[in-house]
């Protein structure tokens, strides 16, 4: 395991590790139990976190790729965001261009 984030209320964890794995375990009376395993990462994942909503988490992937996840009609689905895109121009929080 190389990362992990509890979820607001501390139901949910999700863990992040060398394997490429992202895994999710929930917290019930009896302890923790894992509910999901997913592998949509090409590389270690090591970096995660749950938002403050605690209905989306995001992952992030030595890949050079992170994604957000979101529970959806009972499996975790997610959105990919390219990482190692630049951008053409860089504008500051002023407006102005930077070269």
């Amino acid at each position: 395991m190389l990362c992990l984030s509890f979820s607001p209320g501390g139901t949910f964890l999700v863990t992040g590790s060398s394997d490429q794995l992202v895994r999710v375990y929930m917290f019930a009376g009896s302890g923790p139990e894992k509910v999901a395993e997913i592998e949509d990462h090409a590389d270690r994942v090591d970096s995660i976190d749950f938002c403050h909503a605690g209905d989306r988490f995001v992952s992030g992937s030595k890949d050079g790729t992170a994604r957000v996840w979101r529970y959806e009609r009972q499996e975790w689905k997610s959105m990919l965001l390219n990482m190692s895109t630049r951008l053409q121009r860089y504008i500051n929080i002023f407006g102005i261009e930077l070269q």
